[in-house]
């Protein structure tokens, strides 16, 4: 039995998957109430799932790049699941749950190049290129930032774009992408849950004390307009 938490937008969503089914997951759409229903979720879904919180042999976590606060929570929720259990710390690149989501769910032919990109504010994104093949995707640019036109150097072919940095890369390159639905590219716990299972099964393992967030870049505080 694997837990998946997924904290790295503005959804909150957790998981539990067992044989690479789903058995149980909720997925909460509201903003900033991570730190209030993260860890209520983690017990709720146990219960849907019929098992006790016990059962979980292993906890999976989205990891980044996303949200500072966000995954600064979840990741402080499954550290303790994890140590308090005694059980495995699964740390899931976020680009690499939705692309497999994505795989998973779309019938997109093999070789098909896919681009996550998030919004990193200004006229930057956070981004990640994989290539879609029937054993799952295979990551050719791990995350990076880089500006628009950066992306455009990148990015020769005509290529499958998600995530909420889309809108930016379309505007600026109305050829050359082509827009993955957005209920299909959701940031979604059953992902991270499955993925979970694959890094179990092949010994990566994360070391829960030090395990940390992947932002790409630092957190930067702004001087509020309003002291």
């Amino acid at each position: 039995m694997i837990l998946g938490i997924e904290t790295s937008s503005a959804k909150l969503s957790v998981a539990i998957s067992h044989d690479f089914e789903i058995l149980a997951s909720i997925l909460v759409n509201r903003t900033n109430i991570h730190d209030e229903l993260l860890v209520p979720s983690m017990h709720q879904v146990t219960e849907y799932a019929g098992i006790s919180i016990k059962d979980v042999e292993a906890v999976a976590v989205s990891c980044g790049p996303g949200s500072f606060t966000g995954l600064r929570i979840g990741m402080a929720a499954a550290k303790g699941f994890a140590f308090a259990g005694n059980i495995p710390l699964l740390a899931i690149p976020t680009f690499d749950a939705m692309a497999y989501r994505i795989s998973c769910r779309m019938m997109l032919p093999d070789d098909t190049h896919l681009l996550i990109a998030f919004d990193a504010r200004r006229q930057d994104v956070y981004a990640a290129l994989y290539q879609l093949r029937s054993s799952g995707p295979l990551c050719i640019l791990p995350a990076f930032a880089a500006s628009l036109d950066e992306i455009g150097q990148k990015v020769n072919d005509t290529v499958w774009l998600a995530g909420n940095g889309a809108s930016k890369l379309i505007a600026a390159y109305p050829k050359k992408f082509h827009i993955i639905p957005e209920q299909e590219a959701v940031h979604h716990a059953e992902s991270v849950a499955l993925l979970g299972e694959i890094y179990l099964s092949e010994g990566k393992i994360a070391d829960t004390a030090s395990c940390e967030p992947f932002y790409i870049r630092d957190f930067q505080t702004t001087q509020p307009k309003h002291p």
